[in-house]
């Protein structure tokens, strides 16, 4: 286990990693109170299996939980604050285009762009690759993202007039279409298969990040520690986290490449 006291060059980040992990207990709570399961996941699963702790570099929070869950979640809050959070997610904002939500500590829901925020993404049942039907569902997830990705890009980035040009001709057929409403039809996309065979994080931020794994996977769970505090992890969390992270997970990377979510040079 690598201590986190390890990487004193991160240090200043320890005050935001002390408001995520009481937003988390606080979260964990509510959910106790609504009978809805969590796991963590991504680089807070790797934190909690490398570390014991918030990966030092890392500056939010991950975790999952199943559709039905994610869904009874976003009716209970729907667009309300409740003990000082509200749930930003595709549907109470049409200035959020992920496919995941956010849990925020703040008294207005539009302020999702909040540092202390904790992503939660949705897990859904699937068949196997092989079922055309599924691997088509996938192909246009893909092209969805890409449509996203571009019309952000548009509305962001400064580029030269060709690139420009050809952004704007892959973007055509949904030219009409907010990246609000694009987000939509991709949840759309995988929650109509009966299939529980498999179990995949289709709201992801990429591909990169995919992992569609058989549902026993998810079946029974483990507890692992972050910081002070016990929290479920899937019961083949060291698959997951090779199949996200490749089979060196365990390994620390180079420090260029520890990736950070914002700049947080004003609080060095």
């Amino acid at each position: 286990m690598i201590g986190i006291n390890t990487f004193e060059e991160y240090a200043y980040l320890r005050p935001l990693h002390k408001k995520l992990l009481e937003i988390l207990d606080s979260f964990s709570h509510i959910c106790k109170e609504l009978g809805v399961r969590f796991f963590l996941a991504y680089g807070t699963l790797l934190g909690a299996a490398r570390h014991s702790n918030i990966i030092p570099w890392d500056d939010d929070l991950d975790i999952q939980m199943t559709r039905a869950d994610y869904e009874k979640l976003k009716g209970f809050f729907g667009s309300r604050v409740y003990k000082s959070f509200s749930l930003v997610t595709n549907d109470n904002s049409n200035a959020y285009d992920q496919n995941f939500a956010k849990l925020v500590y703040s008294d207005s829901p539009s302020s999702f762009d909040n540092s202390t925020s904790i992503d939660i993404f949705p897990l859904d049942y699937s068949p196997s690759f092989f079922n055309p039907i599924f691997f088509f569902c996938c192909l246009r997830l893909f092209y969805l993202k890409r449509i996203v990705s571009s019309k952000r890009t548009l509305m962001n980035k400064k580029e030269n007039a060709f690139k420009r040009f050809a952004r704007k001709v892959f973007v055509l057929p949904y030219r009409k279409c907010s990246t609000n409403q694009i987000s939509k039809k991709m949840d759309r996309l995988f929650i109509h298969f009966k299939s529980k065979k498999y179990i995949s994080n289709f709201g992801g931020v990429n591909f990169k990040e995919l992992c569609h794994v058989k549902s026993c996977y998810f079946a029974s769970s483990k507890s692992l520690p972050l910081a002070n505090r016990m929290y479920e992890v899937p019961k083949y969390y060291e698959k997951m986290l090779q199949i996200i992270y490749g089979k060196d997970w365990n390994a620390i990377p180079s420090k260029s490449k520890r990736t950070q979510h914002a700049d947080h040079n004003y609080a060095q």
